[in-house]
């Protein structure tokens, strides 16, 4: 066939896609911009094999944080098929809220003016995608369930957990009955609608959830260890299930599994020597000793909240208090790092 033939570029994009999912993001990398030159130049721009090779080149931005990659590959497919489609075709609504959350993704931490009205349109694009996808389609359609998802995130990520949890918990249940119950994509789903209810001080229901969802993707873990990309969800719901503890004032045992469920399990993955495959282990490194630190943080408020000045040595109390206000208790940990 040779090698820029059209069924040998798709067979080395399916190779592409396969080395993406395992975190091989090294070798996805170059094998994935090799077949979309060379399928670009022999079927040009807007065919649908170039556009699958483009659907693997937006997952390895999103793994490695390089939103304007992505951003740009949504712009371009979003406008063309619009123009041939009509702005409420379900590709196109699916394309129009997975651009709001790219937009909302890259402006969301940047404080300029531009960036906050950029993070503004890409909210703005999502509600609105979901809303005609929801009248036009249905719940249960998967275009729907995908713009509730990243609906899902953006309310959460804003700390809006009423509107979040609805819409995680259709997420999950959707997913339920696609993948079955103990899937790893399911889990990972019902992980996130926890998060969220403990943001609700549904702390004990969130628990029994984290508890049962840590044992079945740690089932799954044994049976798949060369798995990186599951070794991290499961460090993620550890950290969940840190949190959940937290709120439940079992201070000590937050610590606790925080060690057992997220650091251990993560120091005993293999270090990636590469960059492209370390980001993601280093990433969830920073939230996991994020998560370490607010739960310190907060175990040493609980302890000290009661504390008052003592005349006779003032000094040993003002410094803390000044870190410590009673009056200002701290937020409690946050939970957002997966969404």
């Amino acid at each position: 066939m040779g090698e820029d033939d059209r069924w040998t570029l798709l067979a080395q994009a399916l190779l592409g896609r396969i080395l993406c999912t395992m975190l091989r993001l090294d070798e996805a990398l170059p094998l994935i911009q090799d077949t979309h030159e060379r399928q670009i130049k022999l079927l040009g721009e807007d065919h649908e094999d170039v556009w699958w090779s483009e659907d693997t080149l937006m997952l390895l931005s999103t793994a490695t944080d390089d939103y304007a990659i992505k951003e740009a590959l949504l712009r371009r497919r979003f406008e063309y098929l619009q123009q041939q489609r009509g702005p409420e075709n379900r590709s196109v609504l699916d394309l129009k809220s997975a651009l709001g959350s790219t937009i909302w993704d890259h402006n969301k931490e940047l404080a300029s003016p531009a960036a906050k009205s950029l993070a503004e349109e890409g909210s703005s694009l999502m509600i609105e995608a979901y809303e005609t996808q929801l009248k036009l389609y249905g719940e249960a359609d998967i275009t729907t369930v995908e713009a509730a998802s990243r609906l899902g995130t953006y309310y959460n990520n804003t700390m809006d957990y009423a509107k979040a949890e609805p819409l995680r918990r259709k997420v999950f249940e959707a997913y339920r009955k696609i993948f079955g119950a103990e899937a790893p994509e399911t889990l990972s789903m019902e992980a996130d609608l926890a998060a969220t209810m403990i943001k609700l001080y549904r702390g004990k229901e969130a628990l029994a959830i984290l508890e049962r969802v840590c044992q079945l993707q740690a089932r799954i873990l044994r049976d798949n260890p060369e798995n990186v990309a599951l070794a991290l969800e499961l460090v993620s719901t550890g950290c969940y299930l840190a949190s959940a503890k937290w709120h439940l004032h079992e201070h000590v045992a937050a610590l606790e599994a925080l060690r057992s469920e997220s650091r251990d399990r993560l120091q005993q993955l293999p270090q990636p020597n590469k960059k492209a495959n370390a980001q993601a282990w280093w990433k969830m490194y920073d939230k996991i000793t994020e998560c370490d630190q607010l739960l310190r943080d907060g175990i040493l408020y609980e302890d000290t909240k009661g504390w008052t000045t003592v005349p006779a040595q003032p000094s040993n109390f003002k410094e803390l208090e000044a870190f410590y206000p009673l009056k200002d208790p701290i937020e409690p940990p946050a939970t957002s790092w997966r969404a």
